[in-house]
């Protein structure tokens, strides 16, 4: 057991040796914590106190830590903070509102401005640059190699980062719940049959 958990199980972001994750120590408070699975060594990259931030999730990339912190010099907006595991070499981005889980495809990011609810936005920001909303409305999100997936009225949708558009990628007339993304994949579940639900997938890469 690498630790007990006291406000129930956090999101878990692994990547080999890495393991990161957000262990919440209150209700508004928490630590973000990292292990090399190799060594057994436990560090706390940051800790929030009476924070929103302690309930946004961590991701982890080619080494490379992405978390939401606020930005102590503009009130209600966010830094994204990346930490360099190898070295732990820092620096952040002021994204110019709030950020709620974001997540990372290399120098493809993107984050929810809102806690999974149907006022979040979703938006994304390359290679360092302004953020771009693209859907508004997102229940939950992944990023994927090639594009962001998400979800929004029982519907699973495609953001291409290659020519700009957004593809549905669920059938029309399904209860489509998005799952997740990674690699060259999507993955949710149809629940137009709450008693038999269907899992479906598709290649989203290229």
């Amino acid at each position: 057991s690498l630790a007990e958990f006291t406000l129930g199980a956090p999101k878990l972001a692994l990547e080999a040796p890495y393991l990161v994750w957000t262990e919440r120590t209150a209700a508004d408070s928490g630590s973000l914590m990292v292990c090399d699975l190799q060594s057994g060594e436990l560090l706390t990259l940051a800790v929030f106190t009476n924070s929103d931030y302690a309930d946004s999730a961590p991701s982890l990339k080619s080494g490379q830590v992405l978390y939401a912190d606020a930005d102590s010099a503009n009130p209600g907006q966010s830094l994204i903070r990346t930490v360099l595991l190898a070295d732990n070499s820092r620096w952040d981005y002021s994204a110019g509102s709030y950020v709620h889980d974001p997540k990372s495809a290399g120098d493809r990011w993107a984050y929810l401005s809102g806690n999974h609810d149907g006022s979040s936005d979703l938006y994304v920001v390359v290679g360092g640059g302004s953020p771009r909303c693209i859907a508004r409305g997102v229940i939950d999100f992944d990023i994927a190699t090639a594009c962001v997936v998400y979800s929004r009225d029982e519907t699973v949708y495609a953001y291409a980062f290659s020519d700009d558009k957004t593809y549905v990628l669920s059938e029309t007339g399904t209860n489509a719940q998005f799952v997740m993304a990674g690699g060259d994949y999507a993955l949710w579940r149809d629940m137009t049959d709450a008693v038999q639900p269907l899992w479906k997938y598709v290649e989203v890469g290229g």
